[in-house]
């Protein structure tokens, strides 16, 4: 008679089923561009005259511009009617336009025809991976007469 005996042992362990795929790694997009413009004005600014112009935004890039606020700042010779030169605009699509209208003032007195209206437009995108903070900035000439006003007669009684 033949005996065998086979010991085998068996020891208990995991299997890892987790495998490693790498992320695909995506690009950021660059900030939209964004076109400043103005409203054509038919003459030139003469002083002390109040006048009113649209100024558009218009996206260039596909990213809509998320909570945008467009901030004025006029030359020495013009002053923003209303008191606030910062305003916040509606969301712009890609492709598309946002605009305000500015009511301004030439002063009494404008020491030159170049007058300008710096024009700052902060606003959100987003660019593939998050919500960015974008910044564009650009300056709208203001055509003018460099002249001072008429003074009102004055009248002896």
């Amino acid at each position: 008679k033949f005996n065998y005996y086979n010991n085998v042992s068996l020891t208990q362990g995991t299997i890892s089923d987790k495998i490693s795929i790498p992320a695909l790694a995506r690009e950021s997009t660059p900030q939209p561009v964004v076109l400043v413009s103005r409203s054509e004005l038919r003459q030139p600014v003469e002083a002390g005259q109040e006048f009113t112009i649209t100024v558009s935004f218009q996206n260039l890039g596909n990213a809509a511009l998320k909570s945008p606020v467009a901030t004025f700042t006029p030359s020495d010779g013009l002053t923003i009617a209303g008191g606030s030169s910062s305003f916040l605009l509606d969301d712009i699509g890609g492709k598309k336009t946002g605009t305000v209208r500015l009511k301004l003032k030439a002063n009494a007195t404008i020491a030159s025809p170049a007058q300008s209206l710096g024009v700052e437009l902060k606003f959100n995108y987003y660019n593939n991976v998050s919500l960015t903070q974008g910044t564009i900035s650009d300056k709208i000439s203001i055509p003018a007469l460099a002249r001072e006003s008429t003074p009102q007669p004055v009248v002896l009684v």
